[in-house]
Order: C-alpha cells, then structure tokens, then sequence
C-alpha cells in the first residue's frame, strides 16, 4: 500500500514539471522572459544612444466634457497614439512559433514620458497601467494612452455669446531632445470618433511643434489648438430677448394715465426685473473686468436707461402734483387774498354812501397810477385814488364796511397789487405747466426710444464688425 502511494506521487510530480516545462517553453512566454524580465525598461530602446529615438504623435479627440468661464478651465476626453521603434526588442516571428506580437504592461517597457504643461489638476496623465501597450516583431511599438484632462484656457468673452474661443494642450516630454525626438504625425487633430457638444461647436483643430529653452536645455514641446464657437440660441433666448424686451417696455410708462399710481410701481418692476437678469448673465462670466463682454455693457446701459425712466416719471409726478394743488388754490383766489380780513364785521351801511362809491369807482376803473386808496377785490382787482373819506365806508372783498379809508392808511390793510400780479402768473404759468407735462409725455418717449435704438444699433454694429474680422482671414 505504501508503495502504491509513494508511485503515485512521483508521477503526479513528473507530469506537473513536464506541464512547467511545456508552459516555459510556450514562445510568448520566451518572449516575455526574454524582452520584459532580462531587460531593464528605464534603457531608452536605442542601440545607438548617440541618435534620440524618434517617437510619432497623433491625438484623437473623444469629447468635450464642459468650458467653464468663470474658472477659465475646460474639460476635454482624449486619447493619444505613440509609436516608435523598439530597436532592442525584435525577433523572428517564425522562430518563436509565428508569434508577431505581444502585450506588455505599460511599466513593463521603456515608454516616454510626456506631462501637460497647462493642466490645472496632476500633470503626470498617461501613467496608467490599463492603457493599450503592444510590441510587434520588429520592433514596432505602440501605446495608446487616454484620459480626461482638465486644462486651463485663457478665454475672451469680449463677444459672448457670439465668442469663439482656442483652447491649447501643451505637451511637453520629460525626456531632452538629444534623447526623445517628438514628431507630428499630421496637423490636425483626429476627430472620427468625436461626440459633439451641446453648448459648444468644433470648427477647426491645428497641431504644432515649439522648441522651448528651460535653462539652457531644449524640450520639443506640442501644442493642440482647439477652435470652439459657442451656440448662441440660448442666450438670445435666455438673456438676450427679455433685456430688449424689458428696455422696450420701460418708455411705455410715459403712455399710463397721470391720474393713477401705476407709473411709479410700473417703472420700479421693470427696472428689478433688468437687476435680476443681469445677475443672472454675470453668474455666467468670469469674475475680471478685462476685457469686459459687450452683453454686460449693454444690459448696464439698458439699466441706465430704465433708471432714467424712473427718475424722470417720478419728477412728473411731482409735478402734476403741484400743478394740481396750485391749479385748486387758484379756483378761490379771493380766499386767499383777503386772508388777513377775514376777521372783520360787515354792518349795514347807508343807500347813499354805496351810490357814491359805485360812481367813484366807474369813473376812476381805468386808472392804474394811484398809490393808495380803496380797491374793490372780485373776479377783478381794480386801483382806486381818492383823496378824502366817503361817509366812513370802505369796499372790502366786494363788501361795503364802515371803515374809514384815509389817503395815507396803513397798506397791510389793503390788498397788495403785487401778491394779486402773482397770482395770475401763478395761474398761466400752471397752465402752461400742464401743457409742458402733456407734451412732456410724448418727448420722453420719443427720447427714449430713439435712445434705445442707438444704443441697441451700436453693440450690433460691434458684433458685426467682430464677425467680419473672423470672416475675412478664413476667405483670404
């Protein structure tokens, strides 16, 4: 029994190592032990270290995730395409069982290195271990890197929302040009497998290559320019339709009847509506004042306007309103002129005395060089002279009294001609008050409106003249 079991063991041992032996001698596995075990992967794949290794560049372009203004960064999804030639790393393919091609892990193998110089997150983007690595026979490798990367761009909102904006990657390699030749494999972009965004539209992408100098030491940095052009619909929709349409409607108050309180409500909603969508468009802008976007302008200056529009109705309305009161003190002046007499006593007086001062009165109605005497105050002030006493009755307020009127009596105790001239200047002056206002009414909006389309025709000019300079160098 024991020597059934000691026969068994040995050949389950033999059969296992047979299997080892079988699987070391599979030729991928040669391979790898040959190629990713025995060779350090920091030497540089050259067998001449005089003659850098040229490495070929193309970007393929996934998607644009967000622009964000008020940060100054974008989110782009790339993938990168690296190839050179692995001079150590070669074989037959015949000689190891038509084995043409293997897939190492990126660490496995020498790979250059390459950080995005204009990265606002890690710099280091293609160190991931699941990216696409192959070697082929003759030494041709490829690597196939990707990622998200969140990229600072300097925007010019000067347009919004009619702006287009370049966004630009900087690669820059780790390793010196005597080393690491980077080469372009074409100017553009690839943008096969591009998912368009919703906001933003691709109109073009460039490629390029700059030798730049860090202490004396010369890098080949690449740069991928990406031209965005934004869709305004939104914003017109959004933004841009309720400013003009509240500016519009801001001279309309000028149309409400003066009798009501609307104009003042009216004018005030109009002008906290504008605030509120110019806080909403600025929540969308980035936080500096250079350069400054003409929507910004615009709805500040529409802003102005609607407050003029405030400032002018109010000061109407002051004023109708002291027209109003002046025009009521003006029904009863007689009121208001014979104020200081109100107190005095009316008795009786005599036929004969009234007979005499209606005469005196008739005679002496057109003259109006008398420096005192008695005046008969109605609808119309008259001047009287004399120069005695009339039987002790005096005329005041259309009312005969028993006063005594002498030449040289006190002139509080008469009305003044001058406060009587005030009065009817008072009351043409109100009138043509109410005949500015009334017309007041139609200028200011008529000043307003054609304010507005000044206003309105000049930042369209400016967008204009934007769209044409772009227009012209892509024609030439």
């Amino acid at each position: 029994m024991l020597r059934f079991t000691l026969v068994n063991l040995a050949l389950l041992i033999y059969s296992i190592s047979a299997d080892m032996h079988n699987f070391s001698s599979h030729p991928q596995s040669q391979l790898y032990k040959k190629f990713l075990t025995d060779i350090d992967h920091r030497v540089r794949p050259s067998l001449n270290v005089s003659i850098p290794t040229d490495v070929y560049v193309h970007m393929h372009l996934v998607s644009l995730r967000e622009i964000v203004e008020t940060q100054q960064y974008y989110h782009v999804n790339i993938w990168m395409e690296f190839s050179w030639k692995d001079e150590i790393r070669t074989w037959d393919a015949d000689a190891y069982g038509g084995v043409r091609v293997i897939y190492p892990n990126p660490g496995d193998t020498w790979l250059p290195r390459v950080l995005i110089s204009n990265s606002v997150a890690k710099r280091d983007l293609f160190s991931g271990e699941n990216a696409i690595h192959i070697i082929l026979s003759d030494g041709t490798t490829r690597w196939y890197p990707g990622d998200v990367i969140y990229a600072s761009c300097t925007l010019d909102l000067t347009y919004f929302p009619f702006d287009s904006q370049v966004c630009t990657l900087w690669l820059i390699p780790q390793n010196l040009e005597w080393d690491v030749n980077l080469i372009l494999v074409d100017n553009k972009v690839d943008t096969v497998g591009y998912s368009p965004n919703c906001e933003w539209k691709l109109d073009s992408t460039t490629t390029r290559k700059t030798s730049i100098d860090y202490d004396n030491i010369s890098l080949g940095t690449l740069f991928f320019d990406f031209k965005f052009s934004r869709r305004p619909a939104f914003y017109l929709i959004n933004a841009f339709a309720p400013v003009c349409a509240i500016s519009l409607l801001a001279p309309l108050v000028f149309v409400l009847p003066e009798e009501g309180g609307e104009r003042a409500s009216y004018s005030v909603t109009l002008l906290l509506s504008l605030t509120v969508f110019l806080t909403s468009v600025s929540g969308k802008l980035p936080q500096c004042s250079q350069p400054l976007p003409l929507i910004v302008t615009y709805i500040f200056v529409m802003l102005i306007h609607s407050s003029l529009c405030v400032v002018c109705t109010v000061i109407q309305l002051k004023f109708l309103q002291r027209s109003s009161h002046q025009a009521a003190q003006n029904e009863r002046p007689d009121e208001l002129i014979g104020a200081n007499h109100a107190n005095q006593q009316t008795p009786k007086f005599s036929k004969h005395a009234s007979d005499m001062l209606r005469l005196h009165l008739k005679e002496n109605a057109a003259d109006n060089q008398g420096s005192s005497g008695a005046r008969f105050v109605g609808s119309k002030s008259e001047k009287l002279d004399r120069a005695g006493e009339y039987d002790g009755v005096n005329i005041h307020r259309g009312v005969l009294t028993t006063d005594i009127i002498k030449p040289n009596a006190d002139k509080e105790d008469f009305i003044n001609h001058n406060s009587v001239t005030y009065i009817r200047i008072t009351h043409k002056f109100g009138y043509l008050v109410k005949l500015c206002l009334n017309n007041f009414n139609l200028l200011m909006l008529t000043l307003f409106y054609i304010s507005w389309l000044a206003v309105s025709a000049y930042f369209v000019l400016q967008y204009f003249v934007e769209q044409s300079e772009v227009i012209k160098p892509v024609a030439a």
